[in-house]
């Protein structure tokens, strides 16, 4: 009986780690094998969007009166 629930703790944990990093360990084998020269597009396409926010937060600060 020991011996069985000391192998459902470990099936269980298993499954509880397996299901938390289930989406992350995928995401990154299908970026790898299908992002090609696309595979930053994303991170690249939000880096200029919040290079252009950072100047429109500083020229909101003058004052024109």
């Amino acid at each position: 009986m020991h011996s069985f629930l000391v192998d459902m703790l470990f099936v269980g944990s298993g499954i509880i780690i397996l299901t938390a990093f289930l989406a992350s360990i995928v995401q990154g084998i299908m970026t790898f094998i299908t992002g090609g020269k696309q595979r930053t597009y994303y991170k690249d396409f939000s880096r200029k969007m919040q290079f252009t926010w950072r100047k429109v937060g500083k020229a909101s600060t003058k004052k024109y009166w």
